[in-house]
């Protein structure tokens, strides 16, 4: 894994209606009352400047984002063991046909060096890699919205 990285989770529910919804709270009460998610959600939730570039969680629109455009992102560290957490959470909320999608997305310093993760229906669609970086696409986060 290269040094330097450019990262982005995004998880969002596919449909917005009331079972969605409440699968969203049900998912983000999981996440707040696990340990270890803590060191995530606290970053998440926390007021910016904060190690996220840009971020939070989104009630209304059923949506998590989390993106560091040049990060140390190393398996070992506290933080990066406690968003692949979350990650792994939502894959199985994916799996239990919540509704739910995500992405996980990491490029690398070095050529090739690059990882790339998608659950539910539409993980694919919530982000993607241009060379060089990732950009958004379908994912319906504000950030005036975020906890």
């Amino acid at each position: 894994m290269g040094y330097r990285s450019e990262v982005v989770i995004s998880i969002q529910m596919d449909n917005t209606d009331e079972k969605s919804v409440k699968d969203w709270h049900l998912f983000i009460a999981e996440l707040k009352t696990n340990n270890d998610c803590a060191k995530a959600i606290d970053l998440l939730i926390g007021k910016p400047p904060n190690w996220i570039d840009k971020g939070g969680i989104d009630m209304e629109n059923c949506s998590l984002l989390a993106y560091w455009e040049n990060t140390k992102w190393y398996d070992d560290y506290d933080e990066v063991k406690s968003f692949r957490k979350i990650l792994d959470l939502a894959q199985e909320y994916s799996e239990m046909k919540h509704g739910m999608s995500a992405t996980f997305k990491r490029i690398g310093e070095e050529q090739g060096d690059v990882q790339e993760e998608n659950y539910g229906e539409f993980g694919c669609s919530l982000a993607y890699i241009t060379v060089p970086v990732i950009e958004f696409d379908e994912i319906q986060y504000d950030n005036e919205k975020r906890l």
